[in-house]
């Protein structure tokens, strides 16, 4: 034989090798078995080793696809408890609880309805402000619509409310006196057989009742406001103001043929038809009781203007400024 080589009868045997090795069947190069810290059994229950199956990679390989693993159906979600918290319920489930005030309810009432017509029937007033005044519904046709807008306690600062409330029940008085003119010129006219300016008496209830809210109660209105009126709104409330009040002053005075009833007419008329006189002298008590109501309305009127720094000297500057104003943008547009 070569040397290094032997043949089979003279080769050892398999066992006589392994009794060689000790004749053991454990693997040599593994660690001793007290030696690894994963032999301690609370270790191995902890870590779940001892009940975890072994992966076996050749399971698969007999040619078998492995089954296809079964989704497991979904848990049915069991309704939330009727004594559960807020949070544990849905929002969906969840009952909308109603705690809107009266105030609001009735906002959004108004809101829905204000929405709900077309935009060329909401009525503005000169300011783009929702139109309140005269209180008149929207379904009415004109002229007995709504025209300007009044929020005395949300738009007047505390301390011109009470002038702008009191000028406003002034203008109120003012309209009925003109009115109750015009009804004792009839009578005087059908009583007496004189001329006392008929035609002129429902001039005035049809002009100037108007012109006066416009000229100096929307004035006063606007110069009071909380956002702070120019000295020319204020100018031009004093200028309208001051025209009324010599005119009121005539009415009572009440001079025949200029259409108002005074103190002069009713003298005249109750030497005749002392019944006729009296309801004449009920409209002078109406122009004088106005005439001294006004002037002492106006002197209130020119205090708080002093005191919120108004002057008429301003207002006389503000006036020049935009007269140039218009003189150049009229120049410009031609």
């Amino acid at each position: 034989t070569m040397p290094g080589f032997c043949v089979a009868s003279d080769c050892p045997s398999q066992e006589k090798i392994m009794g060689d090795w000790g004749g053991s069947d454990d693997n040599p190069f593994a660690a001793p078995e007290g030696d690894s810290p994963f032999s301690d059994p609370s270790v191995a229950q902890a870590s779940g080793s001892a009940t975890m199956p072994e992966y076996d990679p050749f399971a698969g390989a007999s040619g078998e696809a492995p089954a296809p693993a079964v989704k497991a159906p979904a848990a049915a979600r069991s309704p939330a408890p009727s004594d559960a918290p807020d949070w544990a319920t849905p929002a969906a489930e969840q009952p909308k609880q109603n705690t809107a005030t009266a105030d609001e309810k009735n906002r959004a009432k108004n809101y829905d309805a204000a929405e709900s017509q077309p935009e060329e029937q909401v009525r503005k007033d000169p300011g783009n402000r929702p139109a309140n005044w005269p209180p008149f519904p929207m379904k009415c046709v004109w002229p007995f619509k709504p025209c300007f807008h009044h929020d005395f306690r949300g738009e007047l600062p505390a301390y011109g409310y009470s002038l702008t409330k009191q000028g406003y029940y002034y203008w109120c008085a003012y309209f009925f006196t003109l009115f109750w003119n015009a009804i004792c010129v009839c009578v005087a006219q059908s009583s007496v057989k004189n001329d006392t300016g008929l035609g002129l008496a429902f001039a005035y209830l049809f002009i100037f009742g108007p012109l006066s809210y416009l000229c100096w109660f929307q004035s006063l209105y606007k110069a009071i406001m909380k956002d702070g009126g120019s000295n020319l709104t204020w100018g031009w409330f004093f200028f309208s103001y001051l025209f009324q009040l010599v005119f009121v002053a005539l009415m009572a005075l009440g001079y025949p043929g200029l259409g108002g009833v005074g103190v002069w007419t009713a003298s005249v008329v109750v030497q005749d038809d002392a019944a006729v006189g009296i309801v004449l002298f009920s409209c002078a008590i109406c122009w004088v009781l106005l005439a001294l109501f006004q002037a002492y309305h106006m002197k209130w009127a020119l205090s708080i203007f002093k005191t919120s720094g108004g002057s008429f000297e301003g207002a006389q500057k503000e006036a020049q400024q935009l007269a140039v104003a218009g003189a150049v943008a009229g120049a410009v547009a031609k």
